[in-house]
């Protein structure tokens, strides 16, 4: 189990001209001369990883001629490498062929430019982008940013990983079977206000309404206050397991269209559709704090193809997740039981899956 250093705030940019000689405005046969101008960023520790990298470039849009074509002309670039501190981007900027382009199209002496941002991981895998649009730039100007910049990993940043043993699946009358889906690892990560759990598995998966050999079938069983003598006894214990897990809660991966998940509470209250994503080798989930309470909990599951049951995680015991201070303040937590922003619903579908699990049948797997 890891857990990196976790920290949130904005990005903060401040645009500073350096001195430009009088003739930089000038279309002299020897061409105009600049000093560099440049563009800094203040990167106070935010939702990203250690070793992740902010890249910046500085451009402007220049049209060829009258109704012809825009396009983006670079001045400037940097990069930075992130660490649990706050540091500093600096992008050079050479205003020269800007300041030509702006004397001649509007008759002024200031730079209109962007700072295009992308956020990518230790691997180089861009994750995340912004734009900073319409900043004046002008000889010896400072300018500052006033809208804060977020730059963010799509499914938050990992606070603790949890590895699980390979091969160990079960065994209920697998003859002529498809092939069991075997979970590999979990994380759990935090993305603001949304917990966020990530399945790894030993080969790709899919959601469940394809039907697939693949297709992932099963549930996510949570404790969300960390006590085994409260909720209902764990379903993944009916195949074998022997998990230490009271469950008020419980995700249902039996999908329907391909972007959800099914929240609900064992004590029939709450029921709720939640994002997720299945794909590769992984099912995301993206779990709203305010439906389980302040965002620590302890989980375990069970999860297989359509006709069998055919991983536990953990095996035995429990995973426990306690999030960052910043994800669970008070304005994001709400007691247990209560509706979340998807609210209550009473549909069907939340009955059947209720029902279901309440029969400790779950969905009619052998066991």
């Amino acid at each position: 189990m890891r857990t990196p250093g976790i920290t949130r705030a904005a990005l903060t940019i401040i645009a500073l001209g350096a001195a430009v000689a009088a003739v930089a405005c000038s279309d002299s046969s020897s061409g105009p001369r600049s000093q560099p101008a440049r563009v800094e960023l203040t990167v106070p520790p935010h939702f990203t990883v250690p070793g992740d990298q902010i890249e910046g470039r500085v451009f402007y849009l220049r049209t060829a001629a009258a109704g012809g074509a825009t396009e983006q002309v670079s001045l400037g670039t940097g990069s930075v490498t992130l660490s649990d501190g706050s540091q500093q981007l600096t992008v050079p900027v050479e205003l020269r062929d800007c300041l030509r382009d702006s004397r001649r199209v509007t008759g002024g002496a200031t730079c209109v430019v962007s700072v295009a941002l992308t956020l990518r991981g230790t691997g180089g895998t861009a994750l995340a982008s912004d734009t900073v649009r319409q900043i004046g730039l002008a000889p010896n100007d400072a300018y500052r940013v006033s809208r804060p910049v977020r730059l963010e990993r799509p499914n938050g940043v990992p606070v603790t990983t949890f590895a699980e043993p390979t091969g160990d699946t079960l065994t209920f009358g697998v003859a002529n079977r498809p092939r069991a889906l075997d979970v590999r690892a979990l994380v759990a990560g935090v993305k603001r206000d949304t917990v966020v759990l990530t399945l790894r598995f030993s080969g790709p998966v899919a959601p469940g309404s394809l039907g697939a050999a693949t297709s992932v079938f099963g549930y996510i069983e949570i404790d969300a206050d960390e006590n085994a003598a409260t909720g209902a006894r764990p379903l993944m214990n009916q195949y074998g397991g022997t998990a230490d897990l009271g469950i008020e809660y419980a995700i249902n991966l039996d999908d329907f269209d391909e972007v959800s998940a099914f929240f609900f509470s064992a004590v029939p209250s709450v029921a709720a559709d939640i994002p997720a994503a299945f794909g590769g080798d992984s099912v995301v989930v993206h779990l709203p704090i305010s439906l389980i309470g302040d965002g620590n909990f302890a989980f375990g599951g069970v999860l297989g193809t359509l006709d069998r049951a055919t991983d536990l995680f953990p095996n035995s015991g429990r995973n426990i997740v306690h999030l960052p201070t910043l994800a669970t303040t008070s304005a994001l937590t709400a007691a247990p039981g209560t509706p979340g922003p998807f609210g209550a619903l009473p549909s069907l579908r939340a009955r059947a899956a209720i029902a279901a699990y309440a029969a400790r049948g779950g969905r009619g797997w052998e066991h």
